[in-house]
């Protein structure tokens, strides 16, 4: 990976064209419910904002070469790592705290330099494990290294991962394709949500959240994407267009199975039954 390879790679060109045509295409759907069908959609322009400087910051990294983007990928994970360690309030422990921060740092270094990746697990779990018995505490630090354990496997080690696609030979594809496809499903099932939606999946975790009907809108999105994220991504395989008119029955099948059971199902009884609207 670097700056020339780049400007001649056709994957990277193509997928360059993909998420600068899927950014345009989305704020013109969102504007359309928005301001010609008048639907509310709140969250879902702070996200769509959010991703117009993601998805070129992204692309920068990707551009600007290997060590770069795990770098990059490294910054992330320790502005991550902070805020789950403030929202866990393990922020104040500098000893727990600090050691998550090593491990994800450690795991870029191991990235970049490609040796000592195997044993960077085993010695942040060694640094937890040692934090309570040289300071030598017992209340509260099973919890303690339980959340720093978490934090560091997910911020750290898998996501850390991310930084060592740079070093495979299809890297443009690999990072690409993940980018692109993170950026469309999740524009995709806040859209599906806002238009399909009705019933909350899990209303205490996400109380804006994209009902059940709204995950068939990303699935769309994955198997047009999926099959053609190396060899040519600038369009779908007859496998991936068979699948994108699957889910799209899928979709319509299961909007009016809902509008149905909504009209046959739904009933009002009892002393507030004026006051309900059913069918």
């Amino acid at each position: 990976m670097s700056r020339t390879a780049a400007l001649h790679d056709p994957v990277f060109r193509a997928y360059l064209g993909l998420v600068l045509g899927v950014l345009a295409v989305a704020g013109l759907v969102l504007a359309l419910l928005h301001f010609v069908f008048r639907i509310e959609l709140g969250s879902v322009w702070r996200t769509y904002r959010a991703w117009l400087w993601l998805a070129p910051l992204a692309a920068f990294f990707i551009f600007a070469g290997r060590v770069s983007f795990i770098v990059g990928v490294t910054a992330v994970g320790v502005l991550a790592a902070r805020e789950f360690l403030r929202v866990s309030k393990m922020s104040n422990d500098r000893w727990l705290s600090g050691a998550v921060y090593l491990g994800i740092v450690l795991v870029g270094i191991a990235a970049v330099s490609g040796r000592g990746l195997a044993f960077v697990p085993a010695a942040v779990v060694m640094l937890l494990l040692l934090a309570p018995i040289l300071r030598n505490r017992v209340e509260g630090e099973v919890r303690k290294i339980s959340l720093g354990v978490i934090a560091f496997v997910l911020l750290g080690w898998m996501w850390g991962h991310l930084g060592l696609l740079a070093n495979s030979p299809n890297a443009y594809g690999y990072l690409c394709f993940l980018i692109f496809a993170t950026e469309v499903t999740d524009v995709a099932a806040f859209i599906g949500g806002k238009m399909f939606g009705r019933h909350a999946l899990r209303s205490e975790i996400s109380p804006r959240a994209r009902p059940g009907r709204a995950r068939l809108g990303p699935l769309r999105w994955r198997c047009c994407c999926r099959r053609s994220s190396c060899s040519s991504p600038s369009s779908c395989t007859r496998w991936a267009r068979r699948w994108c008119s699957a889910s799209s029955a899928a979709i319509r099948r299961v909007n009016g199975a809902s509008r149905t059971g909504g009209t046959s199902t739904s009933t009002c009884s009892g002393p507030k039954s004026s006051s309900r609207r059913c069918g």
